[in-house]
């Protein structure tokens, strides 16, 4: 009898304690799954964020590089004329530099006549 008794006894706990850890570990489970889903989500938050300023930094640089561009258009537009004033200013010492060499004949022509 005694030893039906401890029989009975033991089946009890083995159904009890058997039974209790399931449904624990399978919310344990749908709790470490459900985590897994919420870090995959961060680190899209995380990467969409990094490819907002990636874009925000492209655009800023598209747009220094246009007044960049602007600036040397305009630097070239003003070398264009500046090198074009040089070249008047140069044809203009060129005449100057002939009609002084024409008066100077002219003054050695009439320095060395006799009155």
């Amino acid at each position: 009898m005694r030893r039906t008794l401890a029989l009975v006894a033991l089946l009890a706990a083995t159904v009890v304690w058997a039974g209790c850890p399931g449904p624990e570990n399978a919310n344990n489970a749908n709790m470490n799954a459900n985590m897994g889903m919420m870090n995959a989500n961060t680190g899209m938050g995380t990467m969409n964020s990094n490819m907002g300023t990636m874009n925000s930094n492209m655009g800023t640089m598209n747009s220094n590089m246009g007044a960049m561009n602007s600036n040397m258009g305009t630097m070239n537009g003003n070398m264009g004329a500046m090198n074009r004033n040089m070249g008047t200013m140069n044809g203009n010492m060129g005449a100057m530099n002939r009609n002084m060499g024409t008066m100077n004949r002219n003054m050695g022509a009439n320095a060395n006549r006799t009155p």
